[in-house]
């Protein structure tokens, strides 16, 4: 259902752009592109993601999701978002330069985003706690659609840095 939900950007000045506009659902969060031109709002009813500019605060696009998002990882060295939606086991990459979204891959069973290396565009995704199968995704450049590799851990993975993807394990 698409309803009201009321907008507020703070300046750096300290003045404020506020506007009310139709989004289609309640929004999980805001969550920032890169280059900190669009604000993502994944809807918690429906499953799309309102696309703001955050210079207008206007909607630009919605784009259409394979069930509802629950985490959003910005890469901050291209125009690369990747998504969550566990619902139907997908990873998603939303392309902020064209405002597309992609189905990148789907996991056997649930999706978990644990980290994006910024320095290699590497997504570390696994299909939830008591999953030892780790998929790699690169978000950046032509092979972004499919997975690198994937392989199993000997335990379940519990934890992940995104700096240096270093896994911590039971």
């Amino acid at each position: 259902a698409v309803r009201n939900v009321q907008l507020v950007a703070m300046r750096a000045n300290g003045a404020s752009l506020s506007r009310s506009i139709k989004l289609n659902g309640p929004p999980l969060r805001a969550f920032i592109s890169s280059n900190n031109r669009y604000a993502l709002l994944p809807s918690t009813q429906n499953p799309v993601v309102d696309v703001i500019d955050l210079n207008t605060l206007q909607r630009v696009k919605t784009l259409e999701t394979p069930s509802l998002i629950t985490q959003i990882q910005t890469d901050p060295l291209s125009q690369a978002v990747i998504g969550v939606a566990p619902d139907t086991d997908s990873i998603v990459i939303f392309d902020m330069a064209e405002l597309t979204v992609r189905d990148a891959f789907r996991m056997r069973v649930g999706a978990e985003l644990l980290a994006l290396n910024e320095e290699s565009g590497l997504a570390y995704v696994h299909g939830g706690q008591n999953d030892r199968r780790l998929q790699i995704v690169n978000v950046r450049g032509q092979n972004e659609q499919k997975t690198i590799r994937s392989f199993e851990l000997d335990q379940p993975l519990w934890a992940m840095t995104s700096t240096n993807a270093l896994a911590v394990c039971h």
